[in-house]
């Protein structure tokens, strides 16, 4: 539930996993994706990066909430990946007693 998710974030207390949720519900991007953003992707007012699936270009206007977060290299290793899901698992699941992953947002 997107409700949900929306609370996650505004109590999340860590930027970084705050961004990580934002970016993944505002933007719909893959989880892999968003964690490995670089400076150069995240642009004045849109986000520019090649998808990790197929390849293409993706550019996309950045949401309003997201303007002001820190996005680049987020989850740079695979262990910051899997910490970063397993913390939304587990708020989702306190929060709505429902499994979701980081995918699920999408």
């Amino acid at each position: 539930p997107i409700k949900a998710i929306k609370e996650i974030i505004k109590e999340e207390s860590v930027d970084r996993a705050k961004a990580i949720y934002s970016l993944a519900l505002y933007t719909g991007m893959r989880s892999g994706d968003l964690c490995e953003l670089k400076e150069e992707n995240v642009k004045d007012g849109y986000i520019d990066w090649i998808v990790s699936k197929n390849g293409k270009r993706c550019v996309l206007p950045m949401h309003k909430s997201l303007k002001s977060m820190d996005l680049a290299m987020l989850a740079e290793t695979t262990n910051q990946k899997k910490v970063m899901s397993a913390r939304f698992r587990k708020k989702l699941k306190e929060k709505c007693n429902i499994y979701g992953t980081l995918h699920s947002i999408r």
